[in-house]
């Protein structure tokens, strides 16, 4: 959604004539807000490869192994029309990767996130061995791109 604006930016100082300037501008509202914690892992992360950007970190802690650990955060629709998502895990590009991939889950694969509201998302966490993992999934919306 785009919205337009319109402002007059309206100065008056002692001794200087009035002045007064318009203002126009649009915005453009995003189709979704994830509410996540700052995570410091993009820059603590030890792998070959970097991070690529576009991903937004979410992380979890596990108090051991073979331990069921659920991550909930929030996603706010401020749009004003209801909207459809789902998530779908992202292809394992190794086999390393392929393996972590079993060891997460998301709990809330689908749904509808009505206008102005938030929707609250699960990811399952179970790991095998004290390692660090790492699950790349995708949100997207009905129609799309988020």
């Amino acid at each position: 959604e785009v919205e337009d604006f319109a402002a007059l930016l309206d100065s008056r100082m002692p001794l200087q004539e009035p002045l007064r300037i318009p203002l126009n501008g649009s915005a453009l509202r995003p189709w979704c807000h994830f509410e996540v914690p700052v995570s410091d892992y993009r820059a603590m992360r030890q792998a070959a490869d970097p991070l690529d950007p576009k991903y937004e970190i979410i992380e979890c802690e596990s108090m051991g192994v073979k331990v069921r650990n659920v991550k909930r955060f929030y996603v706010l629709n401020p749009t004003s029309d209801p909207y459809e998502f789902q998530w779908t895990p992202e292809e394992p590009s190794t086999e390393l990767s392929a393996e972590a991939a079993v060891q997460f889950r998301c709990l809330t694969k689908r749904g509808t996130i009505l206008p102005g509201k938030k929707f609250e998302m699960l990811f399952e966490y179970l790991p095998t061995d004290p390692e660090t993992h790492e699950s790349r999934w995708v949100f997207s919306v009905a129609g799309e791109e988020a």
